[in-house]
């Protein structure tokens, strides 16, 4: 079990931060994250409802956005973002 937030910014994300059940990115493969993150996406959209408000074409959790803690002097954050059916980035929409 782990605990999300949700956050919309062009898309429906759920945010995984650390907590007992995750406790880093750096714990794990981009293979493991490809591999939970379609499941956990699923689970959430069975068990949530996520509809825009001004545009019903909008209605559902799409990416999973997995931080960690920074690994690189000078940096504020880490995460890699899942998104379709198997991949994975840092920064898929370029900010």
């Amino acid at each position: 079990e782990i605990t999300v937030d949700v956050a919309y910014g062009g898309n429906f994300y759920a945010i995984v931060e650390p907590q007992a059940n995750y406790r880093d990115m750096a714990d794990y493969s981009a293979g493991d994250l490809i591999a939970w993150s379609p499941v956990v996406r699923q689970r959430l959209n069975e068990k949530y409802t996520f509809v825009h408000p001004e545009n019903p074409g909008i209605n559902r959790l799409s990416h999973m956005l997995w931080t960690g803690k920074p690994t690189v002097e000078g940096a504020d954050a880490r995460n890699a973002v899942f998104y379709g059916d198997k991949a994975i980035d840092r920064s898929p929409c370029g900010t």
